[in-house]
Formats: structure tokens, sequence, C-alpha cells
């Protein structure tokens, strides 16, 4: 099953979270970092449900990327893509 990870820049480095799985995140000095933190972390966490026999979480979660068309009187928001993760 395929999750979705949001990795997002913060203050002092980055943080990642799924959407899918509450509760399980992970944060690194480098995108990079929060993103193989992320994977060990999901790795813990759907492994030990796993043990335990628990329901495995669904993969619900979608992405779509917006750009805003500055040109123009008012402007124009279009979806540029969209795509589901599960």
């Amino acid at each position: 099953m395929k999750y979705l990870v949001v990795i997002e820049k913060t203050e002092t480095g980055y943080a990642a979270h799924s959407p899918d799985i509450l509760g399980c995140t992970a944060t690194g000095g480098s995108a990079a970092e929060a993103g193989k933190n992320m994977r060990e972390a999901l790795e813990i966490q759907l492994g030990a449900m796993r043990r335990k026999k628990n329901e495995m979480p669904k993969a619900l979660s979608r992405f779509a990327y917006f750009e805003y068309d500055t040109g123009g009187a008012g402007g124009a928001i279009r979806q540029k893509h969209d795509l589901a993760v599960g």
C-alpha cells in the first residue's frame, strides 16, 4: 500500500507526516533526512500494527498541485496535477 507523506520546511529544518497514519511523524535537518526518518517511523509503526494484527490504515489521501496565475487583473487558479495515492 502507498501512503502519502508530506515534508514541509520548518524554522529549524524539515518535518514529515502522513495524513493517513495518525501520530506518525519525523523531522530532519534536510528534506532528505526527514524523508529517511519518516520511512523508519513508518516501518516501526506499521510493523507494530502488523505484529499486533491490527487493521492497517487505508491510504485515502490524495494530493493536487494548483497554480496561481498572477497575470491579468484578477489572477486565475488552475489545477496542475492530481494523483490518487492508494
